[in-house]
């Protein structure tokens, strides 16, 4: 599918609009092929891939609270589906983001009316929680759509001070402790729009950045 972008693609964080967070995802749904060179041998591959892209002049940590974000493909729909947080300076302020195609036919945009319920909260080793339950809602004049995430199998849990030298991990662990969690989930995605209605199940591929 083409190229898409929500809105200009970027989140202002001053007036004069000179400090910015920009994100795209320059391929929502390609195919991909390549190779692979491993014990001596090299394998041709092919199969379905996905790309973005961020930049910006702004230090993340002191915008952004933290992050939900996901993509799926199931049942020939493509969606993106991103709950970002500011950090209370900015009012902790929430900057949805939704995509919703079929094949190569963007549905939904818009991702203003999307909002976020989280549920059944489980502690982690390192100390942190996270949610096993995620229902994403949108609900627009065209009609609505929601997205179930249940059952999340837990890919990665890393902390993002592991690539500084101990000495800084020591130190600034004191004050903070940001983590990134990835995992698949099972999905229930519904469609109830005025001109496409579905009930698709497959699964997802979600984060939780945790940036304070």
């Amino acid at each position: 599918m083409p190229p898409w972008r929500p809105g200009v693609g970027k989140s202002y964080y001053t007036t004069d609009l000179s400090r910015y967070f920009g994100w795209l995802p320059a391929i929502p749904f390609g195919d991909v092929e390549g190779t692979l060179t491993y014990d001596g041998q090299t394998h041709v591959v092919q199969g379905r891939g996905y790309h973005d892209h961020n930049w910006g002049n702004v230090d993340l940590p002191t915008v952004m609270s933290h992050w939900y974000w996901g993509r799926a493909n199931v049942g020939g729909f493509h969606t993106i589906f991103v709950e970002q947080v500011s950090t209370k300076k900015y009012g902790s302020q929430k900057l949805p983001v939704f995509m919703l195609a079929q094949g190569n036919r963007i549905l939904i945009g818009d991702g203003r009316p999307l909002t976020l319920q989280l549920a059944d909260w489980q502690t982690h080793s390192c100390g942190k929680q996270y949610p096993r339950q995620l229902d994403f809602h949108w609900r627009g004049e065209e009609g609505t759509v929601h997205l179930a995430l249940r059952h999340p199998q837990q890919i990665e849990a890393t902390s993002l001070l592991t690539a500084l030298p101990r000495w800084k991990q020591w130190l600034l662990g004191w004050l903070v402790n940001p983590y990134y969690f990835r995992f698949n989930a099972e999905l229930e995605l519904r469609v109830d729009l005025d001109d496409v209605q579905a009930v698709e199940r497959g699964s997802a591929l979600y984060e939780m950045m945790l940036l304070r």
